[in-house]
């Protein structure tokens, strides 16, 4: 499509759109980064439990969102990333399930 002036449009900006998805798993990260960077003060310690368990959930979440980000082209998987809005809620879900990890596998 054409910037609405009857021109055709640049056939290589899908391109460009899509090599942008990785950059927005980044955002998706900074969420829970930036939450734990604040938290780390304000949370009282507790006794670490079962870390190996807590690092592999956390690699688990990480790899899915990275291989959903490059990998999927259509359905709906891509959803969450193709929007700002969607990666703003994304990066809200993964915070909620690495701090879920945290309550869960740390001190359990």
């Amino acid at each position: 499509m054409g910037g609405g002036d009857g021109r055709p449009g640049d056939p290589v900006a899908a391109a460009a759109g899509r090599r942008a998805v990785p950059r927005r798993a980044n955002v998706v990260f900074s969420v829970p980064m930036l939450f734990f960077m604040g938290a780390a003060s304000h949370m009282p310690p507790n006794p670490i439990t079962h870390l190996m368990g807590y690092w592999i959930g956390v690699l688990v979440v990480v790899a899915l969102i990275e291989i959903n980000a490059l990998t999927a082209t259509a359905g709906p998987t891509t959803k969450p990333i193709e929007k700002i809005p969607g990666v703003i809620t994304t990066g809200f879900v993964v915070w909620a399930v690495v701090y879920a990890l945290v309550q869960w596998v740390l001190t359990a």
